[in-house]
């Protein structure tokens, strides 16, 4: 996916694409979080293979993953620094490093499910700081794993 630094989209394509584009955009990312309310054991897979890329890796996820998919969950605990669990249904990338910055705000979960999405993917640092905040406070609300 060509990413634009700021661009509203509507096409065929799913979370690890876009997370992959955010990716690519540098070195190494200093910190990656990712919000979705499901996660597919492909998505967790490429993201352990990626993990070199990634120094710190936050997840937040719905409950219903560890109800639902709990060896997913328990996949996922050998893949990221942090696991919080909460009341979700907000799909997003956050992608910090030193050189760039961006986030993607999405209608697509963390599955390999090629559909028809929509989001928007910003770098402007206003953004970027409105969703930092925002994911603190959800934090604060959720159950660390």
């Amino acid at each position: 996916m060509d990413l634009t630094p700021n661009q509203i989209f509507l096409r065929k394509t799913d979370a690890w694409t876009i997370l992959n584009s955010l990716l690519g955009k540098v070195d190494r990312a200093d910190k990656l979080t990712v919000c979705s309310f499901a996660v597919a054991e492909a998505f967790a897979r490429k993201l352990q293979r990626e993990r070199s890329k990634i120094e710190h890796l936050t997840l937040l996820i719905d409950f219903t993953v560890a109800q639902r998919h709990r060896h997913n969950l328990l996949f996922l605990e050998h893949v990221a620094n942090e696991i919080y669990l909460c009341n979700t249904h907000a799909k997003l990338v956050l992608l910090e490093s030193e050189k760039y910055s961006g986030v993607a705000v999405m209608s697509a979960n963390a599955t390999m499910n090629l559909r028809y999405e929509c989001g928007f993917i910003s770098t402007d640092i206003n953004h970027v700081q409105t969703i930092k905040t925002e994911l603190e406070e959800m934090k604060k609300n959720a159950v660390k794993h």
